[in-house]
């Protein structure tokens, strides 16, 4: 079954953030019972504008693919969105935890 998701985002820039744009890698991915079935990886450019603190995005649509059956449903399925970090960023976000 084949689907579409489109990805509303809000960026905020804080007050570390000394250049006017950031590029953010992003994902949609298709999950079933924690396992990641289709995923899809983008980036998002974001650029602020002087006096400009925040900004909202919107990515899409994304194709996705659900793969259904006669036993198993949409239903079965979840899309789920994100950034996508690096090895660096997941470790730190674990052991912030």
């Amino acid at each position: 079954l084949g689907a579409e998701a489109t990805v509303s985002l809000h960026f905020t820039r804080g007050p570390a953030m000394s250049d006017k744009g950031v590029t953010v890698p992003v994902f949609v991915a298709v999950t079933e019972g924690g396992h990641v079935l289709d995923k899809k990886v983008f980036d998002v450019s974001v650029d602020f504008p002087n006096n400009i603190d925040q900004t909202d995005r919107t990515v899409g649509p994304v194709d996705m693919v659900l793969p259904v059956g006669p036993k198993q449903s949409g239903a079965a399925y979840r899309i789920v969105a994100g950034c996508q970090l690096t090895p660096a960023q997941l470790k730190a976000a674990r052991a912030a935890q």
